[in-house]
């Protein structure tokens, strides 16, 4: 037992006890709110800075993927060759 007390509490002091408890009880809750939206906010951040990067480099997976990317290439030259030219960027900066 942390503490012991014979006699029976003064009605002033039980009031202000259990108001206490009663606080810090939902200063706890409010932590483990704020802890779970910061978790929330973090994980939201993450999937918008990769989809973010999905669309600025939207061919980098295709020309990875597909061995005949150069034939690919020729067709749409300018906008392969800077998506490709970003996502070796990317690579590089890892």
């Amino acid at each position: 037992m942390l503490c012991s007390y014979d006699e029976a509490l003064p009605v002033e002091q039980a009031t202000l006890a259990q108001e206490f408890v009663s606080r810090a009880a939902i200063a706890l809750e409010n932590a483990v709110l704020f802890s779970t939206i910061l978790e929330g906010d973090r994980r939201k951040n993450e999937f918008l800075a990769m989809l973010a990067h999905e669309l600025r480099n939207p061919l980098a997976p295709i020309a990875n993927a597909y061995p005949g990317a150069k034939r690919v290439r020729h067709t749409c030259r300018g906008q392969f060759d800077d998506a490709l030219q970003c996502h070796v960027d990317f690579k590089r900066a890892r």
